[in-house]
């Protein structure tokens, strides 16, 4: 898989000709395609249930909503056992 993430083409507009806005169904069929099958898929704990991960290794990618929106290379993958941070109170 490393090797193949290495090729991976990435640009502005998205990942491996996948791009932004795609579906998660078209998303993670054309990168299986070319990266075999997801080694994580989770909800994101920090932004809440509207956001998923798929993760291929180090390559995490994002879906809002069912829809691409983004991506990011965690050495280690992302780490979904881990709670949000606290979110700040503001005094009244």
């Amino acid at each position: 898989m490393v090797a193949a993430l290495a090729a991976l083409a990435i640009g502005p507009n998205g990942v491996g000709g996948v791009r932004f806005g795609a579906s998660k169904a078209t998303a993670v069929a054309a990168l299986s395609a070319g990266l075999g099958a997801p080694t994580k898929r989770a909800v994101n704990p920090g932004c809440g249930p509207r956001y998923t991960e798929v993760e291929w290794g180090d390559l995490a990618v994002e879906f809002r909503s069912g829809v691409f929106s983004g991506f990011r290379y965690v050495a280690g993958g992302l780490r979904f056992d881990v709670p949000p941070s606290p979110k700040p109170v503001s005094p009244r």
